[in-house]
């Protein structure tokens, strides 16, 4: 067993880092598929690359991608083919050794039953399971559109407004409009920090204009950050939003928030059922829709439900501190 680090000057393991990777995306999560499809453009011109494949003497069967979250924590996505139990417990803890002292690493896992007793193993080498989260899938053809269409037709807006953009229409308003921006980053940073987060020491994420016009900046023309966004608005005050991330045949739901003031009111339902009635109507490239949801998140749950959502597995968030990994 093998974990080679993928170096910026290795055309012949970037080559081979893609491939093992590619044969994974069915079952990644949307934004892996994203930084999948733009990796071999930045790839090389990268300074350093948090980029594993693991391999067998006689084929590739895995990799590692880290994503830096925050000074501390670094999110550790590891997809391995069903391998002898030695052979997995070796190339996770050569992985996990990469880790500075004082990081925390962030795993996200799938859990199916052929995967218990690895996550079993995470537990004894001192890891913790801080979050559980719900796959869940919607088949468009199979949505309760019923109910998407009465909630559409009826639902009385009010004093809202409500619209429908895509991503670079939205990314060109973040660099024109500073007040647009500024009242966006209040809305993610205030919806964000009612997400239900376990006992996670991830602490919330806390959006400024700054960011989200440095983002606006690297992503817009580009087609890789293609997403339909339906915002609900008073006057300039953003209230509410869901967004669906656009990928070949799939889309990912997710932003999905409203703030304290205007909960109660099915505004959430109303945004959903909005967004995929656009999708029918505009995307007919769009077969199906994932998202993922807390556990202990019971009205969303309930919400996705309704609209024909249904789950996929459990997605584990383990977390473990480089100074109490167990093994070597």
């Amino acid at each position: 067993m093998q974990v080679l680090r993928v170096e910026n000057n290795d055309n012949k393991l970037i080559q081979r880092f893609l491939k093992i990777q590619k044969q994974f995306l069915p079952k990644l999560r949307y934004e892996m598929i994203i930084r999948t499809t733009k990796l071999l453009e930045e790839l090389q011109s990268s300074d350093s690359l948090n980029l594993w494949v693991i391999s067998t003497d006689s084929q590739d069967v895995g990799f590692v991608q880290y994503t830096s979250t925050d000074d501390v924590h670094v999110t550790v996505e590891i997809e391995i083919e069903d391998l002898l139990e030695r052979e997995w417990k070796q190339a996770v803890s050569q992985i996990l050794w990469n880790l500075n002292e004082d990081q925390i690493a962030v795993v996200y896992w799938n859990r199916t039953e052929d995967r218990g007793s690895q996550i079993q193993w995470f537990k004894e080498i001192g890891a913790e399971i801080t979050l559980v989260e719900y796959l869940n899938k919607l088949i468009l053809d199979e949505a309760n559109w019923e109910l998407i269409e009465e909630r559409v037709d009826t639902y009385e807006v009010g004093d809202l407004e409500i619209s429908v953009h895509y991503s670079d229409e939205i990314f060109q308003r973040y660099l024109d409009d500073q007040e647009f921006a500024e009242e966006m980053a209040d809305f993610k940073t205030a919806t964000h920090a009612d997400v239900p987060n376990g006992t996670s020491s991830l602490a919330p994420k806390i959006y400024t204009a700054d960011k989200l016009r440095k983002r606006a900046s690297d992503r817009i023309g580009n087609p890789n950050y293609n997403f339909v966004l339906v915002l609900a608005m008073n006057s300039s005050r953003i209230v509410g939003s869901t967004k669906v991330n656009l990928h070949g045949s799939m889309g990912h739901n997710g932003m999905t928030g409203v703030r304290r003031e205007y909960r109660g009111r099915s505004l959430a339902t109303y945004l959903k059922s909005v967004s995929l009635l656009h999708l029918r109507e505009n995307h007919p490239e769009i077969k199906y829709v994932t998202t993922e949801n807390a556990e202990m998140n019971t009205p969303v749950l309930r919400l996705n439900h309704r609209l024909g959502f249904r789950k996929l597995c459990d997605r584990l968030r383990i977390e473990l501190h480089r100074s109490d990994l167990r093994v070597r």
